[in-house]
C-alpha cells in the first residue's frame, strides 16, 4: 500500500548518508564499545585507524605548495625523484551519545598528518559535531558542525571511504573545504516499502572561503578531512595581495550572511538512489577579513551536484556523480578572481564472495578562469583509479590502490604545470 507522508516540520537529517559503516555491506562489521550512562542513555565509542605504505610521483605535493594533487607527492618537496614512505594518514575517534526519544549526539575528532605551521602542538582537531533527533518516518533533525550530504563514496563510520582509499575529485573537495554550521531539515514526501522520496533543506554559516582552493590550487584527489580551524595550502603562483599567507581557512564566517543547501533524494525499489544537491553560501564577495591570518575573502560560491547509485548492497555497484558551479571574490571595486568549474566520475565496484572487492573509477574535472587578470587559474585533468580491497576480518581491511592523475594547470609558475603525480598505496584500515 502506498503512503504519502507530507511533513509540516522543516527539520531533519541526511537521507543519503549510508547506514552501513563497513566496506562490504556486512552490518556485523559495525561494532562499537557501549557504556550505559543511565537507564535511558548510552555512550558508544568507535573510530578508524589507517596505516599506509606509499610510493609517490616525482613532483612536490600540494600540501607543501607543489603542483601535485594526490595524497602524497615527492615527500621531500623535490621535483627530481619519487619516494617511498610509511604514513599514519588518519586516526578518527567517534563518540555517539544515544538517549531516549530518538535523541543522539555525535562527535568526531581526527588526527592526521597534514602540516599546519600555525598549529605548533598537534594535528588533532574536530571534524564533525552535531545533535540529531529522529521523528519517526516523518522527519529528522541534524544540527551542528556538519559535512553536507554530497558524497556517495563515504560510509557513516568516521566518514571513511567505502570503495577505495582515495575518493573522487568531487568528494575530495567536499571533505577538504565544505564544512558548515547548519540545521538540516529532512522530511519525507513519499514512503512505500522499498521506495522513498525525501527533501532536505539546511540554512548554514561558516563556509565563506569555500571555492578559493579550486581557484588557487585546482581539483585534487586525496582523503584528507578538514579539521575545524586548520588550513589548506595554495599554489605558489597566488599573489600575496589575495592571500598574504598562502593558506585557506575554509571554516570561517566573514560577511555575516547565511547560506543554504537543499537536497532531493529518491530511493527506488531499494536498488536505485538518485539525488540532486544545491549549495549557495550567499557570499558577499566584496567582504574580506583583513585581521585574519591571510586576509581571507568571503567568496560567492554556488554549485549543484547530481548523483546516481545502483545496487549498493549487491555484488556489482555502479556510482556516478556530476558537479558544476562557480566562485568569485572581489575587493571594493574589482572582481579579483572569478572561476567556473565542473567535475564528473563514474565508478564500478565488484564484490567477490565475502572478502574481496575490486573498484575501477574514472574522473574528469576542469576549472575555467573567467576574470581578466594575468594569473591563470584554469585547470584540466583526468584520473584513473584501480583498487583491490581484502577484508581481513569483519573490522580490518587491506587495500591496494593505484591512482594515475593527468593534470594541466598553466598557472603553476615556477613549477611543473603537468606534474608527474602517480601514486601507489597499500593501506591497512582498522575499524574499532
Amino acid at each position: 500500500m502506498f503512503t504519502n507522508l507530507v511533513c509540516l516540520l522543516l527539520f531533519g537529517a541526511n537521507i543519503a548518508q549510508a547506514t552501513e559503516a563497513d566496506l562490504f555491506g556486512d552490518p556485523s562489521a559495525n561494532k562499537t564499545s557501549v557504556a550505559k550512562l543511565n537507564e535511558n542513555t548510552s555512550l558508544m565509542l568507535s573510530g578508524s585507524f589507517d596505516f599506509r605504505a606509499v610510493h609517490t610521483g616525482s613532483d612536490g605535493n600540494w600540501k607543501n605548495g607543489g603542483p601535485g594533487i594526490s595524497s602524497y607527492g615527492s615527500l621531500l618537496g623535490s621535483p627530481n625523484s619519487s619516494d617511498t614512505s610509511f604514513k599514519i594518514p588518519r586516526i578518527a575517534m567517534v563518540a555517539d551519545m544515544v538517549g531516549d526519544k530518538n535523541l543522539s549526539a555525535h562527535l568526531q575528532l581526527n588526527y592526521d598528518d597534514l602540516p599546519d605551521p600555525r598549529q605548533n602542538s598537534t594535528n588533532l582537531g574536530l571534524t564533525e559535531a552535531f545533535v540529531q533527533y529522529l521523528g519517526g518516518e516523518c522527519f529528522k533533525i541534524r544540527a551542528g558542525v556538519l559535512i553536507p550530504p554530497v558524497s556517495m563514496e563515504h560510509s557513516s563510520r568516521s566518514w571513511s571511504t567505502r570503495y577505495s582509499v582515495t575518493p573522487s575529485a568531487i568528494n575530495t573537495w567536499i571533505g577538504e573545504e565544505i564544512r558548515v554550521n547548519a540545521v538540516e531539515s529532512d522530511f519525507s514526501l513519499f514512503h512505500s516499502g522499498e521506495s522513498e522520496l525525501h527533501l532536505l533543506i539546511a540554512p548554514f554559516s561558516n563556509n565563506d572561503p569555500a571555492g578559493s582552493i579550486l581557484a588557487w590550487r585546482g581539483w585534487a584527489l586525496h582523503d584528507y578531512q578538514h579539521r575545524i580551524g586548520s588550513r589548506l595550502r595554495f599554489q605558489s603562483d597566488v599573489p600575496t595581495s589575495l592571500s598574504s599567507s598562502g593558506w585557506d581557512t575554509p571554516y570561517k564566517e566573514i560577511d555575516g550572511r547565511m547560506g543554504v543547501y537543499e537536497k532531493l533524494g529518491w530511493k527506488l525499489n531499494d536498488q536505485w538512489l538518485f539525488d540532486v544537491f544545491n549549495y549557495d553560501n550567499m557570499g558577499s564577495s566584496s567582504n574580506q577579513d583583513p585581521n585574519s591570518f591571510g586576509g581571507d575573502f568571503a567568496w560567492a560560491t554556488r554549485f549543484t551536484e547530481f548523483g546516481i547509485e545502483w545496487n549498493r548492497d549487491g555484488p556489482l555497484t555502479l556510482v556516478t556523480q556530476y558537479l558544476f558551479g562557480g566562485s568569485k571574490a572581489q575587493n571594493a571595486t574589482t572582481t579579483v578572481t572569478n572561476i567556473t568549474y565542473d567535475a564528473f566520475y563514474i565508478l564500478a565496484s565488484y564484490r567477490m564472495a565475502a572478502k574481496h572487492r575490486v573498484t575501477l573509477r574514472f574522473d574528469n574535472f576542469h576549472v575555467v578562469d573567467q576574470d581578466f587578470f594575468a594569473d591563470n587559474n584554469s585547470q584540466t585533468g583526468t584520473a584513473q583509479l584501480i583498487a583491490y580491497l581484502y577484508s581481513v576480518t569483519d573490522n580490518q581491511t587491506l587495500t591496494t590502490e593505484y591512482l594515475h592523475p593527468e593534470t594541466h594547470r598553466p598557472g603553476n609558475t615556477g613549477s611543473n604545470s603537468d606534474p608527474s603525480d602517480d601514486i601507489f598505496q597499500v593501506n591497512y584500515r582498522l575499524l574499532f
